[in-house]
């Protein structure tokens, strides 16, 4: 019966990581008119399954060092207090981290029960936490100079399309991104067969679907002014951090670097393109939420287990 509840909320998580991060894979190519609604979302859908399917298990050491194999009733409450807290988030559509708020569940689930998680990943965790951001301001910033003093054509069409399919490139590689990361993280917490594979992917396009509305909206109106060339800066610039913690099995959060390059973007201008005040609230929510998952987890496990 655990086993089920547990596999239940999983794919509940799939489902809702999947619409809530919409607005960071694609929604630069709505907003710009590249892309109707449902192409976008099934460019995004591609990017999503083929990450899970081709690298989704690469964050199975991740997780296996963050919370012990053997404890299904304390993940059962994990899981639970990650979707609560993730569904908390998405009532008031705030772009916040799965990633961050199930490692830190898992970090409390572990702490409940005596175990404290290697000391070296936990740092190297934290850590990337924190440096993976600064590097997208930095990677964006320089990146963003590099194409600027390079458009010197007056071909400004040639530019556009050049840039359009760029564009293109890096939202699909993207959501591969996130399909390997975020989405492989859930899904390794549960041993798994072909079924609850299928069963994941369906998850995964009713979250496109049903949960996306609300990012899509706070993305595209409250933090960028659409346009080609940053926008695609930015998601290129997520797609090769998120994929670099991907193969060292390192949770990380895509919207949190996406937000980190939006402003890497915007000091490459003159005038701002961003709107720091939007950006900062979201950064404190990931660590109030990191915060609460991590001890809402352990005082629950404690009193119930």
């Amino acid at each position: 019966m655990i086993d089920v509840l547990a596999i239940i909320l999983l794919l509940l998580l799939m489902a809702l990581v999947s619409g809530n991060n919409l607005s960071v894979v694609v929604g630069a190519l709505i907003s710009g008119g590249i892309l109707r609604k449902y192409s976008a979302f099934s460019l995004a859908l591609i990017g999503y399954i083929l990450g899970l399917i081709l690298q989704g298990s690469y964050l199975s050491l991740g997780a296996n060092t963050l919370f012990p194999k053997n404890a299904d009733n304390i993940l059962l409450i994990v899981e639970f207090i990650a979707l609560l807290v993730f569904i908390f988030a998405h009532m008031f559509g705030i772009p916040t981290s799965l990633s961050i708020i199930l490692s830190s569940a898992l970090i409390g689930g572990s702490l409940a029960i005596g175990i404290l998680p290697n000391g070296f990943y936990l740092l190297s965790l934290f850590l990337f936490w924190i440096i993976a951001p600064i590097i997208g301001i930095f990677a964006s910033f320089f990146l963003m100079k590099i194409i600027k003093s390079k458009e010197q054509s007056k071909d400004i069409w040639k530019r556009i399309i050049k840039m359009k399919v760029f564009l293109l490139f890096a939202s699909f590689l993207n959501a591969y991104s996130l399909g390997a990361n975020t989405l492989g993280l859930v899904y390794v917490l549960e041993p798994r067969s072909i079924s609850d594979l299928l069963l994941s992917i369906v998850a995964i396009v009713i979250g496109v679907l049903a949960f996306s509305k609300e990012e899509i909206k706070l993305i595209g109106n409250k933090i960028l002014d659409i346009r080609y060339t940053n926008a695609a800066i930015s998601s290129f610039v997520v797609a090769m951090i998120v994929l670099l913690a991907t193969f060292l099995s390192i949770p990380l959060s895509n919207t949190q670097v996406f937000t980190a390059s939006l402003f890497g973007v915007r000091g490459s201008y003159k005038y701002k393109i961003s709107k720091r005040a939007v950006g900062l609230n979201i950064a404190l929510f990931w660590a109030l939420t990191s915060i609460i998952s991590i001890f809402s987890v352990f005082i629950i496990a404690k009193l119930f287990t």
